[in-house]
């Protein structure tokens, strides 16, 4: 149990460093998409929406499958989806 918190520790660390990567990136992305920057709050309303709707429903998955299996399987649905993104690069 000692690595419990160890766990949940990095879980919020990741989600402050997605947060960060995305106020980071905003300049980035609108030059893309050749828009200005302070119209992509949505983007920035969407990340932060995503986040209350889907912390509820993993902590309810933790409860009713187990801690391990449900870091398990949020771990394996980030390195498939991260793999298809490099595909698609490539």
């Amino acid at each position: 149990m000692r690595l419990l918190p160890w766990l949940i520790a990095v879980a919020f660390f990741m989600e402050s460093l997605d947060t960060t990567i995305l106020n980071t990136a905003v300049p980035t992305i609108a030059a893309a998409l050749h828009v200005a920057p302070l119209s992509m709050k949505s983007v920035l309303a969407s990340y932060t929406l995503s986040l209350a709707v889907f912390i509820p429903i993993s902590g309810w998955m933790a409860d009713r499958f187990g801690v391990r299996q449900n870091a398990a399987l949020s771990q394996s649905f980030i390195i498939i989806l991260n793999l298809r993104r490099v595909w698609a690069i490539l």
